[in-house]
C-alpha cells in the first residue's frame, strides 16, 4: 500500500508555501520527484500522477501562486526567475537533494528556468506540455489579460457559474479526455478567491519579457539535465509542433507523443504518462 499524501507547510523568503508530501515506502537513495503544476491549478491536479510515481522516491507537489494561498500570503517575486529561485530554496530547506523536476504546462516553465539557472540542483526534467518561449500564439492572451479589459475579466471569471467555468476548461482537452469524466473543482477554485486572481495577474505582467530572458539564456547555453518530454498531439494550448524549437537547447531529450491528448496529460492520460515516466526514470535517473 502506498505511503499517503500529507499536506505541509515551509516558510521560505516570509512566503509560506504548501505542498504535498509521500514519503518513500523503502529509501532506495534515487532522486526525489518534485512536482510544479500548471498556472489557475494546485498540487492536487497532479494527485493521480503521484500515484503513477515509483513508490521508493519521496515526491513533493508545491502548491504555487494563485493555488489557494494561506492567510492571504503575498510573494515578493512572481517573476519566472523568481519563482524558480523560490522553489530552489525550498527544495534545498526540505534536504531534497538534486531533484527530478516534473513541471506541467507554467509548472514546466518554472521547471526549465530551474535547470537553466540552477543546474547542479537538478538531475533530470519531466516536462508536460511545458510553456516555453518559443510559443509565441500565447502572446496576445497575455497582453489581453494585462489590459484594463482583461484584468477586469479576470477578476470576473470566479462569478461564472460552474457550468460555464466547466465549458472553458473543456477546451483544454483533446478527443480522448472530451469522453472521460474529469472532476473540475480543482481548477475552478483557484478563480473563486481574489487573492489568488491578483497573484494571477501579477503573474502574467512579467510573462513575455520573463520568456524572452529564459529563450536567450537556454539558446547560449543548452540545458544540460536529461529530459523526458510528454506532450499531446491535440494540445491547442501548447502545441507539439513547437516542440522542436525546445528541443534544440536541451543536451539530452526523449520525446513521447500522447495520441488524442490535449493540455491536460495529468487528467487524460494518467496511466499513459505513468508508464512512460517510470520506465524513463528506471533508466538510472
Amino acid at each position: 500500500m502506498s505511503m499517503p499524501l500529507v499536506q505541509r507547510e515551509i516558510c521560505v523568503d516570509d512566503t509560506r508555501l504548501t505542498f504535498l508530501e509521500r514519503e518513500p515506502e523503502q529509501d532506495a537513495g534515487r532522486a526525489p520527484i518534485v512536482l510544479l503544476h500548471g498556472i489557475a491549478a494546485s498540487a492536487w491536479t497532479l494527485e493521480a500522477l503521484i500515484a503513477e510515481l515509483p513508490r521508493d522516491r519521496r515526491v513533493v507537489a508545491f502548491h504555487l501562486p494563485g493555488s489557494n494561498l494561506p492567510d492571504r500570503a503575498t510573494l515578493s517575486d512572481v517573476t519566472l526567475a523568481g519563482l524558480a529561485r523560490q522553489v530552489r530554496d525550498a527544495v534545498r530547506m526540505l534536504g531534497l537533494e538534486r531533484p527530478v523536476m516534473l513541471g506541467h504546462s507554467h509548472g514546466g516553465a518554472i521547471s526549465l528556468q530551474m535547470a537553466a539557472s540552477f543546474a547542479d540542483d537538478v538531475s533530470g526534467l519531466i516536462l508536460l506540455a511545458p510553456a516555453h518561449p518559443f510559443l509565441l500564439r500565447e502572446r496576445w492572451l497575455v497582453a489581453f489579460y494585462n489590459s484594463w479589459i482583461g484584468n477586469i475579466f479576470g477578476h470576473s471569471i470566479g462569478r461564472f457559474p460552474d457550468w460555464m467555468q466547466d465549458l472553458g476548461f473543456r477546451r483544454l482537452l483533446g478527443p480522448k479526455g472530451r469522453k472521460m469524466r474529469i472532476d473540475w473543482k480543482p481548477y475552478r477554485d483557484p478563480f473563486r478567491q481574489r487573492d489568488n486572481v491578483v497573484q494571477l495577474l501579477r503573474l502574467l505582467k512579467t510573462w513575455n519579457a520573463d520568456m524572452d530572458a529564459l529563450g536567450v539564456q537556454i539558446k547560449a547555453r543548452a540545458i544540460a539535465a536529461p529530459t523526458l518530454f510528454l506532450w499531446g498531439d491535440a494540445d491547442s494550448i501548447v502545441p507539439i509542433k513547437t516542440a522542436p524549437a525546445l528541443e534544440q537547447c536541451m543536451q539530452q531529450w526523449e520525446l513521447v507523443t500522447l495520441r488524442g491528448i490535449g493540455h491536460l496529460p495529468n487528467e487524460e492520460a494518467v496511466a499513459e504518462c505513468g508508464s512512460a515516466m517510470r520506465a524513463w526514470l528506471d533508466g538510472g535517473r
